[in-house]
């Protein structure tokens, strides 16, 4: 006679996901100020240098930099190589910048495909569905470049339109990021049978 016990897989084989050191509302608020803030500084450099390559870089770093830590203290740990990816990511959209000419819908296509594409190769291994951050990232920068010009003009300045524009983006992936960090890749919610104290 065979003795079978069920068991969940969640219990007994799954590696249990560590608590999130950071509310949602906190995490959300970093997130978003780093976007802001990192456009803001590297917008600043490019004026004061006139070199688009150092804005662009300083805005990847200072994003990547402030977004891993945040994914850090929420347990998923990317390391360096979020950084890595993020400022290449805008530095190569530095690069390809003056194709479009100014910041506008198309430039912010390009930068969401970059940033998307390559900030995935370092979430995918801790969340599950990690494609929802490429379409996330095309999605928010596409809507958020495309703002640049009219709140340049409306305001006056492109100091607060590029704030107000990493706002934009910077929210927008802010939420995103929180529904995905809410499926990591160790979480398991289905149970299964497994074969224990087998006896004949």
């Amino acid at each position: 006679m065979t003795d079978y016990r069920w068991k969940s897989l969640e219990d007994d084989s799954a590696q249990h996901a560590p608590p999130p050191l950071l509310k949602e509302w906190q995490a959300f608020l970093i997130w978003t100020g780093a976007v802001t803030m990192g456009l803001t500084a590297g917008m600043f450099l490019y004026a004061i240098t006139g070199e688009l390559l150092i804005g662009t870089a300083a805005m990847g770093l200072l994003i990547g930099w402030m977004q891993m830590l945040v994914l850090t203290l929420q347990q998923a740990r990317t390391g360096w190589w979020w950084v890595l990816n993020t400022t290449l990511a805008f530095v190569t959209w530095g690069m390809a910048l003056p194709i479009f000419r100014e910041i506008n819908l198309l430039s912010g296509l390009a930068l969401g495909v970059l940033v998307g594409v390559l900030q995935w190769l370092s979430l995918r291994k801790h969340v599950e569905q990690s494609l929802w951050w490429l379409l996330a990232n095309i999605a928010a920068w596409l809507v958020a470049m495309s703002l640049y010009l009219p709140l340049t003009i409306l305001t006056g300045t492109w100091f607060i339109g590029i704030a107000l524009t990493g706002l934009v983006a910077g929210a927008l992936l802010a939420g995103a990021i929180l529904w995905l960090l809410r499926f990591p890749t160790w979480q398991v919610k289905d149970e299964a049978p497994l074969k224990d104290n087998y006896q004949s």
